[in-house]
């Protein structure tokens, strides 16, 4: 029967209002086998891989009423016409990728399993927490004992075809091979006025049903789930500036919770500038960085400076992708819907710079060639690639999946690329390269430094800003936004509230001959510490300074 599973998801990520136009992201997202058409009950639609979709975006003025409001009419609603340039490559590199590797569409599962976190004690002493939620978080080392616990699983896992939803979600990756598939249209221009949102509002993608000949429009006619959409939350626009959505929202009528939309909500309007808010560092003092276990030895050689940010948000964000997944697998639907709230934010960028006078230079950039399916080619300067925190888990089965305790780590390279020169210090080598065949996504990846050297007895400042899943959201160049009245999660001992919290200043203290750099959260959702130099009298400091959502950080060695 045509139309019993969805077929498309459509997403507008807002990026800018100029102050006449707002600038856009457009994603489309193919559920099953985007080669095949769909059927209607008279005829079928043509495959996405072969479609020029005709959109439009829906202005619903106002945040009072939001989108998945039953008393929402069509008149209530402004419809704006969206231009799109089409790919000439589409259906090429589409046939390559089915050629090459018959993906396969499986059947939608989720396994019944959280995603936990250790808080370091940078990030505790930066926000001031000391009982995290013992459903997702530990804060002493309990990735660490589960490590320890666990049994290896020797089982070996057998080989399977991919699936096209993988092979879709490592084209997000690269934006330039996303466009060349049609899966994004960027820097979309949406033509408003500025009557229309001086009050905020809500925004999304739909299918431009107006004629039937457009793509889809039958489709949605005879069933109009096959396509699902979500809402940006637009705040009140009364000037130019930068707009970032990391939540979506449902624009499907239903009785969801409450307490959920409403939180939701608030993590929307917290992010709309799309930088982290929470920014904390620390430096190895033990050879077991990844645990943080200080009983080891110190390390061989320099681990450099870990760097996490807001790590109670992004565990909460990944567990509600989760429960979301696994209320759509369930065979019983629950009694109280579901929302779907996409989390959009794929990765993040750090950023640094030595003193507040400097422009930030990113830690994420790198340029590099790109193919697909042999049929598109293209190259990229410079460009900013993404930190992605991936959950792995320990060996054995019914083992918990676990964060890691600080999301990057910087050596004085880029985050992005292997660090060659890291191999060569260890006396290893890279890992070699594959060969692949014309048909696969192939290219050349190299680093692009950001000009600020790591050097001990220098003075560093980062910030983290957010990346959306079209690779959009703030630039390397952007200015910090202004910390006044900036607020930040009070923490699991207040769910859902929110609170100022004044500039700090920490101080590193030395255990059996070793230092213990630990950084602090300043007013505006960000921390600072400093490493001084060796032999320095003061390089037991470690200071705490109000930098906007930035750290500061002056480097030492470690003895």
């Amino acid at each position: 029967m045509p139309g019993t599973t969805r077929n498309l998801s459509l997403m507008l990520l807002p990026q800018s209002w100029d102050g006449h136009q707002l600038i856009a992201n457009l994603l489309l997202l193919p559920n099953g086998d985007p080669t095949k058409p769909v059927p209607l009950v008279s005829g079928q639609e043509l495959p996405f891989a072969n479609a020029q979709p005709v959109l439009r975006a829906a202005l619903l003025p106002g945040i009072a009423v939001p989108p998945w409001d039953p008393s929402i009419t069509p008149a209530m609603l402004t419809y704006v016409p969206l231009t799109l340039p089409y790919s000439g490559a589409q259906s090429a590199i589409f046939a390559g990728l089915s050629s090459e590797y018959t993906p396969t569409v499986p059947l939608l599962s989720q396994p019944t399993s959280v995603i936990r976190k250790d808080l370091p004690h940078s990030y505790r002493e930066a926000t001031g927490f000391q009982t995290p939620d013992p459903a997702f978080f530990t804060a002493v080392d309990g990735f660490g004992c589960a490590l320890g616990s666990a049994t290896p699983n020797k089982t070996p896992v057998p080989p399977r075809k991919i699936a096209w939803g993988e092979i879709l979600s490592h084209a997000l990756r690269q934006p330039l091979i996303a466009q060349a598939m049609g899966l994004m249209y960027l820097q979309v221009s949406i033509p408003l006025t500025p009557a229309q949102v001086i009050g905020g509002g809500w925004i999304w993608l739909e299918i431009d049903s107006s004629s039937q000949s457009n793509w889809y429009a039958k489709l949605i006619t005879e069933q109009p789930g096959a396509v699902f959409t979500y809402a940006a939350r637009l705040p009140a626009l009364a000037s130019a500036q930068d707009v970032f959505a990391a939540i979506l929202f449902p624009t499907l009528s239903a009785n969801y919770s409450a307490q959920a939309m409403q939180t939701a909500q608030n993590e929307a309007d917290l992010y709309l500038d799309g930088f982290a808010k929470i920014v904390h560092a620390s430096q190895p003092t033990s050879s077991d960085a990844v645990t943080g276990d200080a009983t080891t030895i110190v390390p061989g050689t320099d681990a450099g400076i870990q760097i996490g940010w807001d790590d109670e948000q992004v565990t909460k964000w990944v567990n509600r992708q989760i429960g979301i997944a696994q209320a759509l697998a369930s065979p019983t639907p629950p009694v109280t819907p579901v929302a779907e709230l996409p989390f959009t934010v794929l990765g993040y960028r750090v950023d640094v710079r030595q003193a507040a006078s400097d422009p930030w230079s990113s830690l994420c950039a790198a340029s590099g060639t790109l193919n697909a399916a042999g049929v598109f080619t293209a190259s990229f300067t410079a460009q900013d690639l993404c930190v992605e925190p991936t959950p792995i888990q320990n060996g054995g089965a019914n083992q918990d999946y676990w964060l890691p305790r600080y999301f990057a780590q910087w050596r004085g390279r880029t985050l992005v690329v292997n660090d060659q020169y890291g191999y060569l210090f260890s006396g290893g080598q890279p890992p070699a390269s594959s060969g692949p065949t014309d048909s696969d996504f192939t290219g050349t990846t190299n680093e692009s430094l950001a000009g600020v050297s790591l050097r001990y007895g220098q003075s560093y400042q980062f910030r983290t800003r957010l990346t959306d899943l079209t690779g959009g959201g703030p630039k390397s160049g952007d200015p910090n936004p202004s910390d006044a009245g900036t607020t930040t999660p009070a923490g699991s001992a207040h769910p859902g509230s929110m609170r100022r919290r004044p500039a700090t200043m920490r101080r590193s203290s030395w255990q059996s001959g070793r230092s213990l750099l630990r950084g602090g959260r300043t007013r505006s959702g960000s921390s600072a510490f400093r490493r001084p130099a060796r032999g320095s009298t003061a390089r037991r400091a470690c200071r705490c300074r109000r930098l906007g959502r930035s750290i500061s950080a002056r480097y030492r060695p470690v003895r």
